[in-house]
């Protein structure tokens, strides 16, 4: 079977220089999701901006035949630990439940922009 690189554009998603996500036989490849708007504003709050991205990520895995059920692993960024239970709160609504738990990495980072607060990026498979 012969594999090869596709790049996923979803609607009125945030215009960017380079692949939101990239699918690859049965598995997406996604970028890691702000919660940038497409008209460039950014939520202010930790918990607008982790929703923001939950549903940035949700809308690039379904315009690439894939969605938050299908999530093998994601990788979740945040700017302070105090939002710790908040981001796990939040994670917990969109993939408890889904059957087999994804697999995931926290990670305390110090982003480019002080306006960033989390950001979260995934591998998934594709639906049939």
């Amino acid at each position: 079977m012969k594999h090869e690189k596709i790049q996923i554009v979803p609607p009125n998603g945030l215009k960017t220089k380079w692949s939101r996500a990239i699918r690859y036989g049965d598995l997406i490849f996604t970028t890691a999701h702000s919660a940038s708007r497409p008209d460039g504003t950014m939520p202010t709050t930790p918990e607008e901006q982790i929703r923001g991205c939950f549903e940035s990520l949700k809308n690039t895995l379904e315009a690439g035949g894939s969605g938050m059920d299908m999530v093998l692993h994601c990788d979740c960024f945040l700017a302070h630990r105090e939002d710790f239970a908040l981001m796990n709160e939040i994670f917990d609504e969109y993939f408890l439940g889904q059957g087999v738990p994804t697999t995931r990495s926290v990670t305390e980072v110090t982003f480019t922009s002080p306006k960033f607060l989390f950001e979260i990026q995934a591998i998934a498979g594709v639906k049939d």
